[in-house]
C-alpha cells in the first residue's frame, strides 16, 4: 500500500514540446495544473455574482448596437476586431465604475 504522501503530485507540470526557434533552441513549455483539489461536484460550489447577468445583457446589447466587425469578410479579422472592441468595452466600464 502506498502512503498518502507518495501519491501527492506537483501543482504545475512543465513539458517541453516542439522547438519554437530551433536555431536558438528555445522550447515552448506547457503548464498544466492538477485540478484534483479544486474539482466541482455540484452547482452550489459555483459562485456567480448577482450582477453578472446584467453585465452580460448590457455587453450583448452594445455588441449588437455597435457591430464592431461590420463589413469584414475575413472571419479571423472580424473575430479580432470583436475581441479588441470587447477589451475596450470592459476597460471603459471598469474606468466608469472606479469614478
Amino acid at each position: 500500500l502506498k502512503s498518502a504522501g507518495s501519491r501527492l503530485r506537483p501543482s504545475f507540470v512543465a513539458v517541453p514540446i516542439l522547438p519554437v526557434d530551433a536555431v536558438q533552441g528555445r522550447f515552448l513549455l506547457i503548464m498544466g495544473t492538477i485540478m484534483d483539489e479544486n474539482r466541482i461536484f455540484c452547482a452550489e460550489q459555483i459562485n456567480v455574482p448577482p450582477e453578472l447577468p446584467d453585465i452580460l445583457k448590457d455587453f450583448t446589447k452594445a455588441v449588437i448596437r455597435e457591430n464592431p466587425a461590420a463589413g469584414e469578410a475575413d472571419t479571423s479579422v472580424a473575430r479580432m476586431k470583436l475581441f479588441q472592441w470587447s477589451r475596450d468595452y470592459f476597460k471603459k466600464k471598469l474606468a466608469e465604475s472606479k469614478s
